[in-house]
């Protein structure tokens, strides 16, 4: 509820992702780009970049206003 809003992040390929516990947000070793954000509570996004015959993974995580801020898990 008190999340600011989503970030919609992209890569080519999948990758085997499991955060650490304290591990929020997605960290650059993962090769995911961001790509977009929506509002809290959007239950869909559509990517009008890519390339045909790609697959493509997708994470979202959510960001949090300060005082507090801080990152969700992807």
């Amino acid at each position: 509820a008190n999340a600011e809003k989503m970030t919609v992040w992209r890569r080519k390929g999948g990758f085997d992702f499991e955060p650490d516990n304290c591990e929020t947000g997605l960290p650059p070793y993962t090769g995911y780009q961001q790509i977009g954000e929506t509002a809290i509570g959007t239950t869909t996004f559509l990517d009008q970049d890519i390339d045909r015959g790609v697959n493509y993974c997708y994470r979202i995580f959510a960001v949090f206003r300060e005082p507090g801020g801080g990152e969700s898990y992807a």
